[in-house]
């Protein structure tokens, strides 16, 4: 696996994955982590809470309060840490041998 793919992956946004354990209730996970729950309402609208329970709005349908959700855990960037780092480390390395390989160039007679 090259480099590229390999960043590229990890890059790569993890959609929430949502369950209905009960009728008319969903929970949502990222990478195994828990964002929230969404409960539909008798008059047909969905409250969603946090990873704490607590109520973050009424949404009128059941895409909107998993958005909703979804940015509220973090966005739809999918990197965790590890990524991030690993990703901050390449352009270094990558902005350090530019910075070489101008220097060279430019002593260089033309």
């Amino acid at each position: 696996m090259s480099l590229v793919s390999t960043l590229t992956e990890a890059a790569a946004p993890r959609p929430a994955q949502w369950h209905e354990p009960e009728p008319d209730f969903f929970v949502g996970s990222r990478r195994g982590d828990f964002i929230g729950s969404i409960e539909k309402t008798a008059v047909g609208t969905f409250v969603a809470f946090d990873g704490l329970s607590t109520p973050v709005g009424r949404y009128p349908s059941l895409a909107e309060a998993q958005r909703a959700l979804t940015i509220l855990a973090g966005g739809d960037s999918g990197l965790d840490e590890r990524s991030t780092r690993l990703a901050q480390l390449i352009a270094t390395v990558a902005g350090t041998v530019s910075i070489f390989l101008l220097a060279g160039a430019s002593s260089l007679p033309l």
